[in-house]
């Protein structure tokens, strides 16, 4: 199967993007990039026919025509680990909560903070991913990140923002969502670029 390229930049502008994003706005827009990828990875798969036939595949009578059709069969297909297709499942529930309401719904309403806190791939960087909090260190520039008792100078204690945490969990979904589709990446004058997670890099 012909390989995905993605711009390295347009991607990099995406995640740069999400952080000045309104909580609705990180939600639907994370939701609507899985989308546009898994559908890219089927139009490959599916580019026999004509273009007609292609096109009713993703129309809204489609075989396809849905985010959970497409997440449903990148998964069947195999192009999706376990802990990728949940996380995707999440993702589409929070977008659902965020879609649905139309005013008034943030990532720390108890609802919201439940779902983000069950994302499963986030526990592979911290353990504890649903008990983080932060905190400023006495007499000096600095945010702390810890779990559990913290160290005597740190002051200024609160949970970390349920926002901060979609937004770092959704960055490493899409980075493994990348992987498991094989993606590839160029830069501005088209060669090709290797891609590599955070989490190879130090474990070499």
């Amino acid at each position: 199967m012909e390989p995905i390229s993605i711009d390295q930049e347009e991607w990099s502008s995406f995640f740069e993007e999400l952080k000045e994003e309104s909580d609705r706005a990180a939600a639907i827009l994370v939701a609507a990039y899985i989308d546009s990828l898994l559908q890219a990875k089927l139009e490959v798969l599916f580019c026999k026919g004509n273009s007609e036939t292609r096109r009713k595949l993703f129309d809204s009578q489609g075989a396809f025509a849905t985010f959970s059709a497409k997440v449903d069969a990148a998964y069947c297909l195999g192009w999706l680990e376990p802990n990728v297709f949940h996380d995707i499942g999440i993702i589409r529930k929070i977008r659902n909560e965020f879609a649905h309401r139309i005013h008034g719904l943030t990532f720390e309403e108890s609802k919201i903070k439940t779902l983000v806190r069950m994302l499963e791939i986030p526990h592979q960087l911290f353990y504890d991913w649903d008990s983080i909090k932060w905190g400023t260190l006495q007499e000096k520039a600095g945010i702390v990140l810890f779990s559990g008792e913290p160290v005597d100078n740190i002051e200024n204690i609160s949970d970390f923002p349920t926002g901060f945490m979609f937004r770092i969990a959704a960055s490493r979904v899409l980075g493994l969502l990348a992987k498991n589709l094989e993606l590839g990446f160029h830069g501005a004058d088209g060669s090709p670029l290797k891609f590599r997670l955070v989490s190879e890099l130090e474990n070499e």
